[in-house]
């Protein structure tokens, strides 16, 4: 399974463990700066009238709901209303090996 897929699945279980009435769409971006995280989703923000909470409320009792493998992600931040994943550094590695071996 993508780790994309994986990440997605469990903002969407956190949704329905803080009780949001109607699942939103999940995106994730690629952050600009590593500092960021590897992965980063805005889906706080697209909550705030629905469960007229901030950004940043939000996201950080999705961030205390999610439920991740500890061998993909390594930790997992709120930043301003934004939830950011870190992968672990050894699966970073790793696809970036498979990634320039296919292109020789």
């Amino acid at each position: 399974m993508k780790i994309e897929k994986i990440i997605t699945e469990s903002i969407r279980k956190a949704l329905i463990k803080i009780s949001v009435p109607e699942i939103p769409d999940i995106f994730l971006e690629r952050p600009k700066g590593r500092e960021h995280g590897d992965f980063s989703t805005n889906v706080a923000f697209s909550l705030v009238k629905e469960l007229k909470e901030t950004p940043r409320e939000i996201a950080k009792r999705l961030v205390r709901h999610l439920r991740l493998d500890p061998g993909i992600i390594e930790k997992v931040e709120e930043t301003r209303g934004f939830i950011n994943f870190f992968l672990v550094e050894e699966l970073l590695f790793e696809n970036f090996r498979l990634w320039t071996h296919r292109e020789t």
